[in-house]
């Protein structure tokens, strides 16, 4: 089991996303207004472009069952849990913002 304590409260699919050329962007603020609480795990860091500081990048699932993607992510989300606002915490250890600038620069 992944969650056993039961810290997700809900897993989003398409149809709270905003379609953009061809992706699909998660907007936080169609699910609620209180971002400093909510992560984006994804496997597209397209998918959290509109919140960049709530994302976390993951790596594609393939089916493997040997993939403990999530498994590892356990205590990073965990500690994020108990951060008063968790896109501080991000941003403070994954610059997202930085690489979009950057690619927008060199584009």
């Amino acid at each position: 089991m992944i969650d056993p304590k039961c810290i997700i409260k809900r897993i989003y699919s398409r149809n709270e996303c905003t379609a953009y050329k061809g992706h699909y962007l998660k907007d936080l603020r169609k699910v609620t207004s209180h971002l400093e609480d909510v992560v984006i795990l994804d496997n597209l860091a397209i998918s959290f472009l509109l919140q960049l500081n709530n994302g976390v990048w993951i790596s594609s699932f393939n089916g493997d069952k040997m993939d403990r993607e999530l498994l590892k992510m356990a205590a990073y989300l965990l500690d994020l849990s108990k951060a008063q606002d968790v896109r501080a915490q991000l941003h403070e250890g994954l610059h997202y913002e930085e690489v979009v600038m950057n690619y927008f620069e060199c584009s």
